[in-house]
């Protein structure tokens, strides 16, 4: 069973569920026990790919807006590069 993935806070509804899609699809070898989200920092420009760890540690990766971070394929790289650092 994929990890859970919660705090999807991106604005664009097509591109929030595409992400959505992504997410699962990329950490379904993970077990339930892990949480993939993406936070928003507050300021709207800079925000977090996380992944929690059934231990309670965490990785994680910032996703600037301004940069064109926050699109579905930067989000698939970025993901597959912190589930291999787990």
């Amino acid at each position: 069973m994929p990890a859970a993935v919660l705090a999807l806070q991106i604005p664009n509804r097509y591109e929030r569920e595409r992400i959505h899609e992504i997410i699962k699809a990329e950490s379904v070898n993970l077990s339930n026990e892990y949480v993939v989200s993406i936070v928003d920092s507050g300021s709207g420009d800079i925000w977090e790919l996380l992944i929690k760890r059934p231990d309670g540690g965490k990785v994680s990766m910032q996703l600037h807006a301004d940069r064109g971070d926050l699109t579905p394929a930067v989000i698939r790289v970025r993901l597959q590069r912190l589930i291999r650092s787990l």
